[in-house]
């Protein structure tokens, strides 16, 4: 399949889409080689098909299964929970310790929410960031081999907290996110708040798309996020950005540590890469 035409439908069933492992996480942010004027999310959607390097890297059967489980399971959470509009986890953020650490920040922050202490620099180790940033997919976390799928956020998370009964999954993410991919990110954001859990999003900010509160719109930047909360019985997402009080990125004092915006931009940020829960 071309990659344009990738930009037209999900990219696989297990809903694991692409992403651009060999440029940064947050590594500046990179470059734009284009002027960045507003662009429809169909024009963003075939900008990051042309972009795109991943390797594409498939979830294995049993973890298509129990990401298919855990999937129901949020839904029969949703339908039989009491009414709740919001709610909101314990405040996490800290400022990344470099323009390419987004990722061991993002983690660490969702270790923290359930009392797990490990430093950026120990993160950074287990995902094997480098001045690329932390892959998407197509790297093997340092972490024992049973929780190595070649999602080394997701495994991370999982080596981390297994004893707690943890089980990370990625949810990749086509490049113009579907209704439905919007309403499972939803249900699921819903799901794992109300359960005590952190969620990590990995934007793929495109130049002259949609931005996370603060970032340049006219730069592509890739940035990995701690996602904290919801409210509007999950219409909007609440999140937690590492960006703010980082020295080593120019523009990190017009980004607040705490931000709400519409989970469906959300959803369309992170698409071409996606979330992990």
């Amino acid at each position: 399949m071309s990659r344009t035409l990738r930009a037209l439908v999900p990219l696989l069933a297990a809903g694991v889409a692409a992403t651009a492992l060999s440029t940064p996480a947050l590594a500046g942010p990179v470059a734009a080689t284009d002027p960045g004027v507003s662009r429809s999310t169909e024009d963003v959607a075939h900008w990051k098909a042309a972009h795109d390097t991943d390797p594409h890297v498939p979830l294995s059967a049993a973890a298509r299964a129990d990401l298919d489980r855990r999937t129901e399971a949020a839904r029969r959470h949703l339908a039989a929970r009491p009414e709740a509009t919001s709610r909101t986890l314990t405040g996490t953020q800290q400022a990344q310790r470099t323009s390419y650490w987004c990722g061991p920040a993002a983690v660490s922050g969702a270790l923290a929410v359930r009392h797990v202490s490990l430093s950026q620099t120990g993160t950074a180790n287990l995902l094997r960031t480098t001045t690329d940033g932390t892959d998407w997919s197509g790297t093997n976390a340092n972490v024992p081999k049973q929780y190595q799928t070649g999602y080394p956020v997701a495994d991370v998370l999982t080596y981390k907290l297994h004893s707690a009964g943890a089980t990370y999954h990625p949810v990749g993410l086509s490049y113009d996110p579907t209704a439905k991919e919007k309403s499972a990110y939803r249900t699921r954001l819903v799901t794992d708040i109300d359960n005590g859990w952190d969620m990590v999003g990995d934007a793929w900010e495109a130049p002259g798309g949609p931005h996370l509160v603060g970032h340049p719109g006219n730069q592509e930047i890739f940035h990995w996020f701690t996602i904290r909360g919801y409210s509007s019985s999950g219409a909007y997402t609440q999140y937690q950005d590492s960006v703010h009080g980082a020295s080593s990125i120019s523009w990190s004092s017009g980004v607040p540590a705490y931000s709400t915006m519409s989970s469906d931009t959300i959803t369309t940020i992170n698409g071409g890469r996606g979330y992990v829960w």
